[in-house]
């Protein structure tokens, strides 16, 4: 089953999300999520996850991912590539990417 979860961040900003498989689907060995505007359009960012939590896996986008990203609505997903080499998308949604204000201010 795939679950729909749209979210906001700002640009620039450090954001975490935690992803969770729940029955047995057996052994997970790689986690990534991937963002474009559209499916033909070039990658945003590419990440994968770095630590468990609780069941679940925690995906950090760094702020390098987003800095010089134009504000705007992006679509992403996070796939789930098995130790047998299966793929599986748990995720998927919307993501607005909001203009921050303050990046001069702190460089």
């Amino acid at each position: 089953m795939i679950a729909q979860h749209d979210f906001e961040m700002m640009r620039g900003d450090t954001f975490e999300i935690d992803v969770y498989a729940y029955g047995d689907i057996g052994t997970v060995s790689v986690i990534t999520m991937t963002a474009r505007r559209q499916a033909t359009d070039v990658v945003l960012f590419t990440v994968t996850a770095t630590a468990q939590t609780g069941g679940g896996w925690r995906i950090t986008i760094p702020p390098s991912a987003t800095v010089e990203a134009t504000p705007g609505v992006y679509k992403y997903d996070v796939q789930f590539k098995m130790s047998d080499g299966k793929i599986h998308t748990p995720l998927n949604g919307n993501f607005r990417l909001i203009e921050d204000q303050t990046r001069e201010v702190l460089s």
